[in-house]
């Protein structure tokens, strides 16, 4: 992987439209076909219904069916997303006509035969499997038969992707900062609605796509990881992970990534030989030469305007939200039921929600037929294991290590 090459291809406008997508193989969302309803199955834990609930409304799902790893819960989480109960997944990817199954919870599934051939029995019909967490979750089941012997099997399209909104907001930015030197992604927010796992595995992408190939890692986390360094796993993680990547080309980068009882925060820093390109929730902006003022790009989703298209700020049509500081966000679409854009958990409200926003935006362009960002699973795994491993190990550790381990 060349550095920031995920800034590189064909950059399409259309019109009057000023936000590129620069991404290999990815469409601007304005050439792609209309958003049309699709029909999901959902599988998520109880405490997730409420806001998957809203969330698959601006996206434009409707849950057909819905379950839960959880004992005894799959009819609560049924009733509350107003579906059918269903208590099998695998048997629901072998047999389903739904367009897409939602995967808000994965819990231990990936990690088998019978889930990978599931999962190849999903794609066979066209159904496309989304998951908030990665699967497989971790290097090591990557390289396991459960994978291998069932190779190829489709790969499961993880959301949402930081690097997916890196790539939308500021690709036209970066060349006026090149050559690239360094990156800060900082993700946090609570973790029942953005596992540990997952914001580490979308930090890693989006440091891989903007600074390339990395030779090492260091990592610490609060708390400490007891024991041995195990399966590298990205389920099941709490606390907070801190880490130095160190780039070829004396490139580099750091990530930030934690569970907090707050409002999701987001925050991109790119910094090149001529400037610096910074990025949140609310929009970006670019500072190049010695007098600079940060110059914004694009739309910005302001606090004082309502209403305004939230997804305007990362160059893709959706949901309107009411953004006004009076009674903070809500979803202008239905009438303010719902905290979809808010940041409110367990009575705190803040900033619009960062990973609700990119999310809903996403599975909007997957209604659209807008395909994803390329990924190497395969290096985004191996650099998350070697974290995790330097985490315990209290060393740097390298990823290639790791790579060329399970690719044997």
């Amino acid at each position: 992987m060349r550095a920031v090459g995920i800034w590189r291809g064909v950059v399409e406008y259309d019109g009057h439209v000023t936000t590129p997508i620069a991404i290999p193989g990815s469409q601007h969302p304005s050439n792609a076909a209309p958003a049309r309803q699709l029909a999901a199955l959902g599988w998520l834990r109880p405490e997730q219904a409420g806001w998957l609930s809203t969330v698959a409304r601006g996206a434009g799902l409707a849950f057909v069916a819905a379950g839960s790893e959880s004992r005894g819960q799959t009819g609560a989480v049924a009733a509350a997303l107003g579906c059918e109960p269903m208590d099998d997944l695998r048997a629901a990817l072998a047999t389903t006509e739904a367009d897409v199954v939602l995967l808000a919870d994965a819990g231990s599934f990936g990690s088998t035969p019978d889930d990978v051939r599931a999962l190849a029995q999903a794609a066979s019909r066209g159904v496309q499997v989304v998951a908030f967490e990665p699967v497989p979750a971790s290097a090591m089941d990557l390289s396991s038969p459960a994978w291998r012997e069932n190779a190829p099997v489709p790969r499961v399209r993880f959301v949402p992707r930081v690097r997916e909104l890196v790539a939308a907001r500021v690709a036209d930015a970066l060349p006026a900062i090149e050559p690239i030197r360094a990156a800060s992604v900082e993700l946090l927010g609570p973790a029942a609605m953005w596992s540990l796992g997952a914001k580490l595995f979308s930090a890693v992408d989006a440091v891989l796509a903007i600074v390339g190939d990395v030779e090492d890692v260091a990592a610490t986390r609060a708390p400490r990881l007891p024991g041995s360094a195990g399966e590298g796993t990205l389920r099941g993680l709490t606390g907070t992970f801190a880490a130095v990547l160190r780039g070829v080309e004396s490139r580099a980068a750091t990530i930030l990534v934690g569970d907090v009882e707050a409002p999701p925060r987001l925050r991109v820093t790119i910094q090149g030989e001529r400037g610096v390109v910074e990025l949140d929730a609310l929009g970006a902006s670019v500072l190049v030469g010695r007098d600079a003022r940060p110059e914004p790009l694009g739309p910005t989703l302001s606090l004082e305007t309502s209403p305004q298209r939230f997804d305007e700020a990362i160059g893709t049509p959706g949901t309107l939200f009411d953004v006004a500081r009076s009674g903070g966000p809500r979803d202008a679409t239905k009438g303010g039921d719902a905290t979809l854009a808010t940041g409110t958990v367990g009575g705190v409200v803040g900033e619009p929600n960062a990973w609700v926003m990119l999310l809903t935006s996403e599975l909007r362009r997957l209604a659209r037929g807008v395909p994803e960002a390329p990924i190497d699973v395969s290096s985004v795994l191996s650099a998350c294991h070697a974290l995790l491993l330097s985490a315990r190990t209290g060393q740097a550790e390298r990823p290639d290590v790791i790579r060329r381990a399970i690719s044997t």
